[in-house]
């Protein structure tokens, strides 16, 4: 048979399209992850480096920094302050004559003088003032170092009240401020004062509070006002105390 005669009613075969599914590749592992990573363990291994560091200075420091004890202190350079109860008011005393009040005291020499009043800031001393403060170690005046106090109330204050209702306030301000544990009475300058003792107590402390309360011969009302830490160094005031002169 001849090769090209045709097979008749022969159905041709269509061939089927392979179809072939794409193999999907993993997606690679971001590079973003491991750079957080390694920035994280380099962060932790430098604050390690530093802590160890620190800790190791401090090691030394206790070691070279012995503690503190009384003798360590004793030799520091700060200058010590004078015994107060040295002080003497008839060496080389400093004479202060109040003009406005009619007054004057002897006070050492080396002790620090202020002035204060109306209002509450002290200033250098003058001669017309109605309050001046004394401090001993020769040093701005701050509770409870000791200091000694007078402060005037003149009859040029109008309001001011009888002497009688002066001195009730006046110890009843004494009792509110400290804790009273003595009255008793006194003559300065011929002059019969009203004397009141107590404590400032503080939480670790105390100090010793005398006030003298009078009227001079100039008819001005007076508080005389001692606060120290011991009734030794407040006989040193009371020396002070026993130069007050009321002039006429």
């Amino acid at each position: 048979m001849d090769e090209t005669q045709q097979v008749p009613n022969q159905i041709p075969v269509t061939a089927s399209p392979i179809t072939t599914t794409p193999t999907t590749q993993p997606a690679p592992k971001s590079k973003t992850s491991w750079t957080f990573i390694i920035v994280i363990v380099v962060l932790l291994g430098i604050a390690s480096y530093f802590g160890y560091q620190n800790y190791q200075l401090k090691q030394q420091l206790t070691v070279q920094q012995p503690t503190p004890t009384l003798s360590t202190y004793v030799s520091s350079p700060t200058p010590a302050v004078s015994p107060i109860t040295s002080i003497n008011p008839t060496e080389n005393p400093t004479t202060y004559t109040n003009t406005q009040y009619f007054y004057s005291l002897k006070y050492p020499n080396t002790w620090l003088a202020e002035s204060f009043g109306p209002g509450a800031n002290l200033h250098a001393i003058d001669t017309t003032s109605r309050g001046i403060i004394l401090s001993p170690n020769n040093q701005k005046a701050t509770v409870p170092d000791p200091m000694f106090e007078i402060q005037a109330e003149g009859s040029e204050n109008l309001s001011r009240p009888t002497y009688a209702d002066w001195v009730k306030q006046t110890k009843a301000n004494f009792s509110e401020a400290y804790k009273l544990t003595k009255e008793s009475a006194e003559t300065v300058s011929g002059v019969t004062a009203i004397v009141l003792e107590g404590e400032h107590v503080y939480p670790k402390s105390s100090t010793y509070v005398k006030q003298y309360i009078l009227k001079s011969n100039k008819d001005v009302y007076f508080t005389f006002t001692i606060a120290c830490d011991s009734k030794q160094i407040a006989s040193v005031f009371d020396s002070v105390m026993s130069s007050v002169q009321f002039t006429k």
